[in-house]
C-alpha cells in the first residue's frame, strides 16, 4: 500500500457501524464471469439469488439500468463504476465495528482490493482464505486498500495515521438446505451460534402450529447440535444437523405439512436470537412445486405460501436464500 499521509491524532474510542449489508453501490467486479452471457435480473436481489443458485458463482454484478446480472468465480477485478451494484454469493450476517482509527493490523496481509466502504472490505476478507476473517484493517483515508489480519492473532496494532481498524461478529443463524421437501427427504439444518455456544443446545422440529415450543406438545423430531440425542462432549458453536431416516423417535418420514426448526439454548425452550429470526419454516410435500422456482399448485408467491412454507414479507425463497452466511 502506499504511504500513509498525515491524519489527524488517532482515537481509541470504538465507533459502531451501519448493520451488515453485503451489496455495494457504484461498484463493479470486472472480468472472471462465468460461461455465457449476462442474464437478465430486474433487481440485485434477483441477480444475489441467481449466484446463490449456481454452484460455481462466488460474487455477482448486476446493472439496474440494464436489468442485466454478470456472475462471477471471483472479486479480484473490483472497480469503482457508477451504476452498478455489486456482491458476495452470501452476505456476512452479524455485528461490523470500527474498533480504533489511526491504526493497523501490526500483522497480516494487504490484499490490493480498493473497495470504498469497510463492508466491501469485510467481503474481501471473508472470501480470502488466508485471512482472519474477523479483524481486518482498512487504508480508509489513503488508497482504500484492505488488509487482513494473521488468521488467530486478534489483530494487535500499530500506529497508522491513513488506516482504521474493524472487527466482525459474526450472529447466530439457522437455516435449511431448502424450504420444500419430499416426504422422506433428508433435511439438512446449518447453525452457528460463535457467541455463547453450549454443549446441550439443541435443534427442534415442531408443526407450525406450534406457536412457542414449551415442555408440551413435545417436539416431532430433534437433535443436540452434536447429531445425538445425548449431551454433546463440549460446546458446539457451529455445524449441521440432519433429519433423515437414522433419527431416533419413530416420526420418520415426516407427514405432508408445514414444519418450524427451532434453535434452543442449553436444554431448555429459549430460541436462540438469530439473524434472520429463527425459527425457519418449511414444507413436507408429495411433490417438489416447493422448490421448483415458479408459482404453481397451490402457492402464494414463488415456492411459497399454500402447502408450502409461509412466504412473510420478502418469500420464503429470498429468506432462505439471502440470509445465509457460510463464509462465516
Amino acid at each position: 500500500a502506499a504511504s500513509p499521509s498525515p491524519d489527524p491524532s488517532p482515537s481509541a474510542s470504538p465507533s459502531p457501524s451501519p448493520p451488515v449489508t453485503c451489496f455495494e453501490e457504484d461498484t463493479d467486479f470486472q472480468g472472471h464471469d462465468r460461461p455465457g452471457p449476462a442474464s437478465s435480473a430486474a433487481s440485485a436481489i434477483e441477480c444475489h439469488t441467481k449466484c446463490q443458485q449456481d454452484p460455481l458463482c462466488r460474487h455477482w454484478t448486476h446493472a439496474p439500468a440494464a436489468s442485466q446480472c454478470w456472475l462471477k468465480t471471483s472479486d479480484r477485478g473490483r472497480e469503482s463504476q457508477t451504476g452498478r451494484v455489486s456482491g458476495p454469493r452470501h452476505c456476512p450476517l452479524g455485528d461490523l465495528v470500527k474498533t480504533v482509527d489511526g491504526q493497523k493490523c501490526s500483522s497480516g496481509l494487504w490484499l490490493n482490493q480498493y473497495p470504498s466502504t469497510a463492508q466491501g472490505c469485510l467481503n474481501a476478507v471473508i472470501a480470502d482464505s488466508r485471512c482472519d476473517n474477523l479483524h481486518f484493517s482498512w487504508a480508509d483515508r489513503n488508497d482504500n486498500n484492505c488488509l487482513c489480519a494473521t488468521p488467530g492473532t486478534d489483530c494487535p496494532t500499530t500506529p497508522a495515521a491513513a488506516s482504521s481498524t474493524w472487527k466482525f461478529t459474526p450472529a447466530a443463524l439457522l437455516r435449511l438446505n431448502k424450504v420444500g421437501f419430499f416426504a422422506g427427504e433428508d433435511i439438512v439444518v446449518t447453525f452457528s451460534h460463535p457467541s455463547q455456544p453450549t454443549a446441550k443446545d439443541w435443534i427442534g422440529i415442531y408443526p407450525t402450529s406450534v406457536a412457542q415450543p414449551a415442555s408440551g406438545p413435545e417436539s416431532t423430531l430433534w437433535f443436540y447440535v452434536c447429531q445425538s440425542q445425548t449431551t454433546c462432549s463440549s460446546p458446539v458453536a457451529t455445524g449441521t444437523v440432519t433429519f433423515g431416516l437414522s433419527t431416533p423417535g419413530g416420526s420418520w418420514p415426516l407427514p405432508l405439512g408445514t414444519y418450524a426448526a427451532w434453535y434452543m439454548a442449553d436444554d431448555g425452550y429459549t430460541p436462540i436470537s438469530t439473524t434472520p429470526s429463527s425459527p425457519f419454516q418449511f414444507a413436507v410435500t408429495a411433490d417438489s412445486t416447493c422448490d421448483d422456482g415458479v408459482q404453481n399448485g397451490d402457492e402464494d408467491g414463488v415456492d411459497c405460501g399454500g402447502s408450502c412454507a409461509a412466504c412473510g414479507a420478502c418469500g420464503a425463497v429470498l429468506r432462505a436464500t439471502i440470509q445465509s452466511t457460510d463464509a462465516v
